[in-house]
């Protein structure tokens, strides 16, 4: 049994509060520090698909060529540019090493072992009472062709013979309009993935936090974290702009920033941000199905009062820049692929406008472990952007490495001295 009596939580994102969920549920005395309002990062601007069937590593073959290549396209929502950032080249060369098909499903296999119960710790809080809503539309992939609805419905096709269900034929126009009539006409074909959920992560963060204050969590929000202390291979004490925290055990789950304090305490861990956009359209045609435009590498999810298009995955400086080109890219794919997507006139009049830096690693696998040299600090960052499906997974896998000290099966790709 655990010695454990009490855990700071550093990060208070989707990742950091499905963490402080489970490590409450063990009766442990949980604190979260968190820089800004819960979930107001990176989990805010996601999708919020739970799919383990697209639960796949970023690094896969073609991606390099093709994000340098569409870097230059007029619609592209992809783009790698080295030479913003030189720094970052290291990276991506440990990052292509990974982009072959025998690295992609051997990162694909990995991660569908680990999203193979998503569902579960969404259905334990509405069991709970918790109010988070968890639409079961499937999640609709919208193709311009046949032959490009073949092609992506056969990539699928590990998936399907791992057990999960990825259909065995195509949609015609006629069938695909009747499902979601605000397709555009130029969408030909298609296929749902039938099983398939989403949450709007902003409200899922909000109302889990909520949930955690009454459960007697300590919630410190719009606090800094500024030193982390060790000694004698331990944690001893957490300095933020708020005073210190002292616990039994850290978790570090702050996204892209878990680099910078693990660094504190002599851990590496090779992230970089692959910046994310998104945009929220107010209107009264919103598709009633998330859709995956073909190969475009934009979604789209229903939300209240309307719908947010999602995308672009932008490797350069990292930056909060809104980048206009990679915005006007996804709104052109919106337009092509949705009746009543609006013109705006430019890329300042798009709501709620959001870029955020994913936490990658040159794998694409999350890292899910303790820290180097110190049996009391944990990591669970470096989702990409499965951050939100991945949440209460990941918080329970580590939750059960805390207590009982070992491993699980399902944690032993994500160990943080792999690379």
């Amino acid at each position: 049994m655990s010695a454990l009596s009490s855990v700071t939580v550093i990060g208070g994102g989707a990742v950091g509060l499905a963490t402080a969920y489970y490590l409450r549920k063990a009766d442990l005395d949980v604190t979260i520090i968190e820089s800004g309002r819960p979930g107001c990062s990176t989990s805010w601007g996601n999708g919020g698909w739970l799919s383990p069937v697209l639960s796949i590593p970023t690094p896969g073959p073609g991606v390099p060529r093709m994000g340098v290549a569409e870097s230059f396209q007029r619609d592209s929502a992809v783009a790698i540019r080295p030479l913003t950032a030189p720094s970052m080249i290291p990276w991506l060369l440990r990052f292509a090493r990974h982009c072959t098909r025998s690295s992609f499903e051997s990162g694909s296999a990995r991660l569908g072992a680990l999203s193979r119960e998503m569902f579960d710790g969404f259905d334990e809080l509405a069991d709970l009472g918790v109010p988070v809503e968890v639409p079961r539309k499937g999640n609709l992939r919208a193709c311009l062709t046949e032959a490009e609805a073949r092609h992506q419905l056969a990539e699928l096709a590990p998936m399907r013979a791992a057990g999960y269900a990825v259909p065995t034929r195509i949609m015609g126009h006629e069938e695909i309009h009747e499902l979601e009539p605000e397709l555009s006409d130029q969408v030909r074909s298609g296929f749902n993935l039938t099983e398939e959920r989403h949450v709007d992560p902003g409200a899922f963060c909000n109302t889990l936090a909520e949930y955690l204050v009454k459960r007697g969590v300590r919630l410190h929000t719009g606090t800094r974290v500024t030193a982390v202390h060790a000694s004698g291979g331990r944690v001893t004490a957490v300095e933020t702009t708020g005073g210190q925290v002292r616990a039994d055990a850290l978790v570090i789950a702050a996204g892209l920033d878990t680099r910078r304090i693990a660094a504190w305490l002599g851990a590496r861990l090779p992230m970089r941000g692959g910046k994310g956009y998104s945009f929220f359209v107010p209107s009264e045609h919103s598709p009633a199905h998330p859709l995956y435009l073909s190969h475009t590498k934009v979604g789209v999810t229903p939300l209240k009062g309307g719908y947010r298009v999602l995308g672009g995955m932008e490797i350069a400086d990292e930056t909060l820049r809104i980048n206009p080109r990679m915005v006007r890219g996804m709104v052109r794919v919106a337009r092509r692929y949705l009746r009543h997507m609006p013109a705006n006139e430019s890329v300042r009049e798009l709501p709620h406008l959001w870029a955020g830096l994913r936490p990658m690693t040159p794998d694409g696998l999350p890292i899910i472990d303790h820290l180097p040299n110190l049996s009391n600090a944990y990591v669970n960052t470096g989702h990409g952007m499965l951050g939100v499906g991945l949440s209460m997974v990941s918080g329970a896998a580590l939750t059960d490495f805390m207590l009982n000290g070992i491993r699980p099966d399902v944690l032993s790709p994500f160990g943080a001295t792999r690379f």
